[in-house]
């Protein structure tokens, strides 16, 4: 059953501090129904190309290039690093993870802001 304690969200959200200032990104994060690890990216000068979008953390490399796909695989390291497992199995229709893993560009009401670089 998949489970995010604190301590576990705690290691990753300093990891994900310093990849957000290496970068110059402002970035939340938020554990859902002890379940799930979920990062926003808010602002900054990358532009991902849109303003609000759900990245898909297992095809990076497939949908994405240059910085962007840069920032999402150092993401992508950090919340399947960190004692994180899967155990499913579809074909039996069994799924356990040792939590659910969300990579968002802004919300839905609150759209990623590109800051430029004169601002």
């Amino acid at each position: 059953m998949a489970y995010l304690d604190k301590e576990t969200k705690k290691n990753m959200d300093e990891q994900v501090k310093k990849v957000a200032k290496k970068y110059g990104l402002k970035i939340t994060t938020r554990r859902e129904h002890y379940s799930s690890y979920n990062i926003y990216i808010r602002e900054g000068k990358i532009d991902f190309g849109t303003t609000y979008k759900q990245m898909n953390p297992y095809y990076i490399k497939e949908n994405y290039s240059g910085i962007v796909a840069e920032v999402l695989e150092e993401l992508k390291k950090i919340v399947f690093g960190n004692g994180y497992y899967n155990n499913s199995d579809a074909m039996r229709d069994y799924f356990d993870y040792s939590w659910y893993v969300k990579i968002q560009v802004g919300e839905w009401d609150k759209p990623y802001k590109l800051a430029y670089a004169n601002n």
